[in-house]
Protein backbone atom coordinates (compact mmCIF):
# COMPACT_ATOMS: atom_id res chain seq x y z
CA UNK A 1 0.00 0.00 0.00
CA UNK A 2 2.62 2.39 1.02
CA UNK A 3 4.51 1.43 -2.33
CA UNK A 4 1.46 2.50 -4.23
CA UNK A 5 0.98 5.41 -2.52
CA UNK A 6 4.32 6.73 -3.19
CA UNK A 7 4.26 5.42 -6.86
CA UNK A 8 1.15 7.92 -7.21
CA UNK A 9 3.23 11.33 -5.32
CA UNK A 10 5.88 10.24 -7.85
CA UNK A 11 3.27 10.72 -10.69
CA UNK A 12 1.81 13.52 -9.64
CA UNK A 13 4.57 15.53 -9.33
CA UNK A 14 6.33 14.40 -12.62
CA UNK A 15 2.38 15.89 -14.23
CA UNK A 16 3.04 19.00 -12.24
CA UNK A 17 6.63 19.64 -13.27
CA UNK A 18 5.36 18.89 -16.84
CA UNK A 19 2.52 20.90 -16.59
CA UNK A 20 3.85 23.83 -18.50
CA UNK A 21 5.44 21.97 -21.13
CA UNK A 22 2.72 20.03 -21.74
CA UNK A 23 0.05 22.61 -22.09
CA UNK A 24 1.97 24.46 -24.52
CA UNK A 25 0.45 23.18 -28.26
CA UNK A 26 2.73 22.33 -30.63
CA UNK A 27 2.84 26.08 -33.01
CA UNK A 28 5.08 26.71 -36.56
CA UNK A 29 7.06 30.60 -36.25
CA UNK A 30 8.08 32.24 -38.76
CA UNK A 31 12.82 31.90 -38.95
CA UNK A 32 12.51 35.53 -39.16
CA UNK A 33 10.82 38.89 -37.84
CA UNK A 34 9.77 42.00 -39.74
CA UNK A 35 10.36 45.22 -38.78
CA UNK A 36 6.94 47.32 -38.25
CA UNK A 37 9.13 49.96 -37.81
CA UNK A 38 10.06 51.13 -41.25
CA UNK A 39 13.52 53.07 -41.30
CA UNK A 40 15.93 54.18 -43.76
CA UNK A 41 18.33 55.15 -41.85
CA UNK A 42 20.78 52.34 -41.34
CA UNK A 43 22.32 53.91 -38.04
CA UNK A 44 18.84 52.89 -36.12
CA UNK A 45 18.56 49.29 -36.59
CA UNK A 46 19.46 46.95 -34.32
CA UNK A 47 22.48 45.53 -35.21
CA UNK A 48 22.40 43.39 -38.43
CA UNK A 49 25.33 41.11 -37.47
CA UNK A 50 23.77 40.10 -34.25
CA UNK A 51 21.68 37.91 -35.93
CA UNK A 52 19.26 38.62 -32.61
CA UNK A 53 15.97 36.81 -34.15
CA UNK A 54 17.67 33.58 -34.86
CA UNK A 55 18.49 33.89 -31.28
CA UNK A 56 15.13 34.37 -30.17
CA UNK A 57 13.80 31.75 -32.23
CA UNK A 58 16.72 29.17 -30.68
CA UNK A 59 15.75 30.49 -27.61
CA UNK A 60 11.89 30.37 -27.89
CA UNK A 61 12.30 26.64 -29.53
CA UNK A 62 14.42 25.42 -26.18
CA UNK A 63 11.77 27.16 -23.68
CA UNK A 64 8.98 25.55 -24.75
CA UNK A 65 10.74 21.48 -25.49
CA UNK A 66 10.34 22.38 -29.20
CA UNK A 67 6.90 22.46 -29.08
CA UNK A 68 7.32 26.03 -31.19
CA UNK A 69 9.47 24.97 -33.98
CA UNK A 70 10.68 27.49 -37.02
CA UNK A 71 8.66 26.69 -40.26
CA UNK A 72 9.36 28.51 -43.38
CA UNK A 73 6.19 29.49 -44.82
CA UNK A 74 4.21 29.21 -40.79
CA UNK A 75 1.08 31.22 -42.82
CA UNK A 76 0.61 27.86 -45.10
CA UNK A 77 0.50 25.72 -41.64
CA UNK A 78 -3.33 23.70 -40.47
CA UNK A 79 -2.12 24.06 -37.01
CA UNK A 80 -1.00 26.43 -34.80
CA UNK A 81 0.73 29.39 -36.13
CA UNK A 82 2.25 32.62 -34.39
CA UNK A 83 3.14 36.00 -36.55
CA UNK A 84 5.18 38.47 -35.40
CA UNK A 85 5.89 42.25 -36.07
CA UNK A 86 9.36 43.87 -34.38
CA UNK A 87 9.40 47.53 -32.79
CA UNK A 88 12.48 49.53 -31.96
CA UNK A 89 13.97 52.26 -30.16
CA UNK A 90 15.49 54.24 -33.24
CA UNK A 91 18.49 55.92 -30.92
CA UNK A 92 21.74 55.54 -31.39
CA UNK A 93 23.32 57.08 -28.53
CA UNK A 94 23.42 54.37 -25.35
CA UNK A 95 20.47 54.22 -23.11
CA UNK A 96 20.86 55.63 -19.41
CA UNK A 97 18.59 55.94 -16.54
CA UNK A 98 16.13 58.32 -17.96
CA UNK A 99 16.08 57.09 -21.46
CA UNK A 100 16.45 53.25 -21.63
CA UNK A 101 16.80 51.53 -25.09
CA UNK A 102 14.16 48.60 -25.85
CA UNK A 103 13.00 46.26 -28.39
CA UNK A 104 9.27 44.89 -28.55
CA UNK A 105 7.74 42.06 -29.79
CA UNK A 106 3.84 42.14 -30.67
CA UNK A 107 1.98 38.87 -31.95
CA UNK A 108 -0.74 36.39 -32.87
CA UNK A 109 -1.61 32.86 -32.33
CA UNK A 110 -3.56 31.69 -35.04
CA UNK A 111 -5.02 28.06 -35.31
CA UNK A 112 -6.07 28.00 -39.11
CA UNK A 113 -7.67 30.54 -39.70
CA UNK A 114 -9.31 31.17 -36.19
CA UNK A 115 -7.51 34.02 -33.62
CA UNK A 116 -6.35 32.39 -30.40
CA UNK A 117 -4.35 35.33 -28.59
CA UNK A 118 -2.45 38.22 -29.03
CA UNK A 119 0.09 39.76 -27.39
CA UNK A 120 2.78 43.03 -27.07
CA UNK A 121 5.90 42.30 -24.70
CA UNK A 122 8.18 45.07 -24.59
CA UNK A 123 11.92 44.74 -22.84
CA UNK A 124 14.42 47.61 -21.97
CA UNK A 125 17.46 48.39 -21.47
CA UNK A 126 19.11 51.11 -19.39
CA UNK A 127 23.02 50.80 -20.27
CA UNK A 128 24.23 49.89 -24.22
CA UNK A 129 22.59 50.52 -27.62
CA UNK A 130 20.92 48.08 -29.83
CA UNK A 131 24.29 47.77 -31.92
CA UNK A 132 26.13 45.97 -28.71
CA UNK A 133 25.11 42.34 -29.33
CA UNK A 134 25.02 41.42 -25.37
CA UNK A 135 22.27 44.12 -24.98
CA UNK A 136 20.78 42.99 -28.01
CA UNK A 137 21.00 39.20 -27.10
CA UNK A 138 19.44 39.75 -24.00
CA UNK A 139 16.46 41.44 -24.81
CA UNK A 140 15.68 38.77 -27.29
CA UNK A 141 16.34 36.22 -24.98
CA UNK A 142 13.94 37.89 -22.19
CA UNK A 143 11.06 38.00 -25.08
CA UNK A 144 11.83 34.45 -25.59
CA UNK A 145 10.96 33.51 -22.12
CA UNK A 146 8.10 36.12 -21.84
CA UNK A 147 6.32 34.19 -25.42
CA UNK A 148 7.15 30.94 -24.02
CA UNK A 149 5.29 31.86 -21.25
CA UNK A 150 2.36 33.22 -22.83
CA UNK A 151 2.10 30.61 -24.80
CA UNK A 152 1.22 28.32 -21.30
CA UNK A 153 -2.31 29.96 -21.93
CA UNK A 154 -2.51 32.78 -24.82
CA UNK A 155 -5.06 35.02 -23.95
CA UNK A 156 -5.33 38.66 -25.68
CA UNK A 157 -4.19 40.78 -22.71
CA UNK A 158 -4.69 44.56 -21.67
CA UNK A 159 -2.68 47.08 -23.81
CA UNK A 160 -1.18 49.96 -22.22
CA UNK A 161 1.61 52.60 -23.25
CA UNK A 162 5.12 52.10 -22.46
CA UNK A 163 5.48 55.71 -21.93
CA UNK A 164 2.77 56.79 -19.88
CA UNK A 165 1.52 60.46 -20.90
CA UNK A 166 0.77 63.54 -18.08
CA UNK A 167 -1.27 65.67 -17.73
CA UNK A 168 0.67 68.68 -16.85
CA UNK A 169 4.72 68.55 -17.43
CA UNK A 170 5.06 70.84 -14.93
CA UNK A 171 3.31 68.45 -12.02
CA UNK A 172 5.65 65.82 -12.70
CA UNK A 173 8.71 66.32 -10.67
CA UNK A 174 11.43 66.77 -13.41
CA UNK A 175 14.28 65.69 -11.34
CA UNK A 176 12.98 62.55 -10.40
CA UNK A 177 12.08 61.55 -14.19
CA UNK A 178 15.42 62.05 -15.18
CA UNK A 179 16.74 59.48 -12.73
CA UNK A 180 13.83 57.00 -12.58
CA UNK A 181 11.10 58.19 -15.13
CA UNK A 182 7.62 57.38 -13.51
CA UNK A 183 5.95 57.75 -16.72
CA UNK A 184 8.21 54.47 -17.96
CA UNK A 185 8.51 52.67 -14.49
CA UNK A 186 4.64 52.91 -13.68
CA UNK A 187 3.65 51.01 -16.95
CA UNK A 188 6.68 48.87 -16.48
CA UNK A 189 5.47 47.72 -13.09
CA UNK A 190 2.32 47.28 -13.83
CA UNK A 191 2.78 44.97 -16.50
CA UNK A 192 5.49 43.24 -14.54
CA UNK A 193 2.69 42.67 -11.62
CA UNK A 194 0.20 41.39 -13.80
CA UNK A 195 1.08 37.88 -14.88
CA UNK A 196 0.93 39.18 -18.55
CA UNK A 197 -2.46 40.08 -18.12
CA UNK A 198 -1.29 43.64 -19.01
CA UNK A 199 0.98 44.02 -21.61
CA UNK A 200 2.77 47.07 -22.73
CA UNK A 201 2.93 48.34 -25.86
CA UNK A 202 5.11 51.33 -28.27
CA UNK A 203 1.89 51.77 -31.11
CA UNK A 204 -0.12 54.34 -30.87
CA UNK A 205 -2.78 53.41 -28.33
CA UNK A 206 -5.81 54.69 -29.80
CA UNK A 207 -4.84 52.46 -33.12
CA UNK A 208 -4.62 49.48 -30.95
CA UNK A 209 -7.80 46.64 -31.53
CA UNK A 210 -9.14 44.76 -28.27
CA UNK A 211 -9.04 46.22 -24.72
CA UNK A 212 -7.03 48.76 -23.44
CA UNK A 213 -6.24 50.84 -20.40
CA UNK A 214 -5.58 54.61 -20.75
CA UNK A 215 -3.08 56.33 -17.93
CA UNK A 216 -2.30 59.14 -17.46
CA UNK A 217 0.11 61.01 -14.71
CA UNK A 218 -1.49 63.33 -13.25
CA UNK A 219 0.75 64.51 -10.51
CA UNK A 220 3.73 63.73 -8.15
CA UNK A 221 5.19 64.98 -5.06
CA UNK A 222 8.39 63.10 -4.42
CA UNK A 223 10.85 64.92 -3.26
CA UNK A 224 11.15 67.43 -0.51
CA UNK A 225 10.65 66.13 3.34
CA UNK A 226 8.10 66.86 6.39
CA UNK A 227 6.28 63.94 8.65
CA UNK A 228 3.34 64.50 7.43
CA UNK A 229 0.94 62.10 6.20
CA UNK A 230 0.97 62.52 2.00
CA UNK A 231 4.06 64.24 1.90
CA UNK A 232 5.38 62.30 -0.97
CA UNK A 233 2.30 61.54 -3.48
CA UNK A 234 1.69 59.83 -7.07
CA UNK A 235 -1.82 60.55 -8.92
CA UNK A 236 -2.92 58.40 -11.57
CA UNK A 237 -5.90 58.05 -14.17
CA UNK A 238 -7.08 55.34 -15.90
CA UNK A 239 -10.07 54.58 -18.18
CA UNK A 240 -10.27 50.73 -19.51
CA UNK A 241 -11.73 50.73 -22.98
CA UNK A 242 -12.67 47.82 -25.28
CA UNK A 243 -13.45 48.80 -28.83
CA UNK A 244 -14.12 52.46 -28.24
CA UNK A 245 -16.23 51.49 -25.28
CA UNK A 246 -15.56 52.45 -21.63
CA UNK A 247 -16.06 49.44 -19.47
CA UNK A 248 -14.66 51.77 -16.14
CA UNK A 249 -12.36 54.57 -15.07
CA UNK A 250 -10.49 55.11 -11.86
CA UNK A 251 -8.42 57.53 -10.04
CA UNK A 252 -5.64 55.87 -7.74
CA UNK A 253 -3.55 57.66 -5.16
CA UNK A 254 -1.11 56.46 -2.68
CA UNK A 255 1.14 58.67 -0.15
CA UNK A 256 4.21 58.05 1.85
CA UNK A 257 5.39 60.55 4.32
CA UNK A 258 8.31 58.04 5.03
CA UNK A 259 11.90 59.81 4.09
CA UNK A 260 13.36 57.87 1.13
CA UNK A 261 15.09 58.41 -1.99
CA UNK A 262 12.85 59.79 -4.41
CA UNK A 263 13.72 56.72 -6.46
CA UNK A 264 12.78 54.62 -3.82
CA UNK A 265 9.36 56.33 -3.67
CA UNK A 266 8.68 55.32 -7.14
CA UNK A 267 8.87 52.26 -6.75
CA UNK A 268 7.31 51.76 -3.35
CA UNK A 269 4.20 53.75 -4.50
CA UNK A 270 4.37 51.75 -8.09
CA UNK A 271 3.69 48.66 -6.80
CA UNK A 272 1.15 49.89 -4.50
CA UNK A 273 -0.90 51.60 -7.25
CA UNK A 274 -0.36 48.63 -9.68
CA UNK A 275 -1.77 46.05 -6.86
CA UNK A 276 -4.94 48.20 -6.82
CA UNK A 277 -5.55 48.50 -9.97
CA UNK A 278 -5.16 44.79 -10.72
CA UNK A 279 -7.89 44.62 -8.38
CA UNK A 280 -9.95 46.84 -9.50
CA UNK A 281 -9.05 45.00 -13.15
CA UNK A 282 -11.19 41.95 -11.84
CA UNK A 283 -14.20 43.89 -11.61
CA UNK A 284 -14.01 47.72 -13.13
CA UNK A 285 -16.08 50.22 -12.31
CA UNK A 286 -17.14 53.78 -12.97
CA UNK A 287 -15.26 56.69 -11.35
CA UNK A 288 -13.82 54.48 -8.65
CA UNK A 289 -11.55 55.45 -6.12
CA UNK A 290 -8.22 53.49 -5.63
CA UNK A 291 -5.81 53.63 -3.19
CA UNK A 292 -5.33 56.34 -0.91
CA UNK A 293 -7.82 58.34 -2.89
CA UNK A 294 -11.54 59.15 -1.82
CA UNK A 295 -14.36 61.23 -2.47
CA UNK A 296 -12.33 64.67 -2.37
CA UNK A 297 -10.07 63.43 -5.02
CA UNK A 298 -9.79 64.85 -8.37
CA UNK A 299 -7.94 64.16 -11.58
CA UNK A 300 -6.36 67.62 -10.92
CA UNK A 301 -2.87 68.13 -9.58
Amino acid sequence: MLKTHFSLLIAIFYIATSASAANIRPVAVPPTIPYAMGTTNAVQVPNADCRWQERFMAQLVENTKKKAFVLPNPEESKGHKLSFAAYHSTENTPANDGSPRWLELSGKLANGDLLVGEFSFLRETYSGSLQDCNTLSNLANDLADDVAQWLENPVSGIKIEAVMPVLKEDTIDPDVQNTCPLTRKFPEALADASDMTVQRTSQDIKAVEGKKLLLKAVSTRLLGGGVYKGDRWIKITGSLVENGHEIGNFIALRETARARAPCDNVKRLNAEISDDILKWLKKPTANAKLGNADETTTAEP
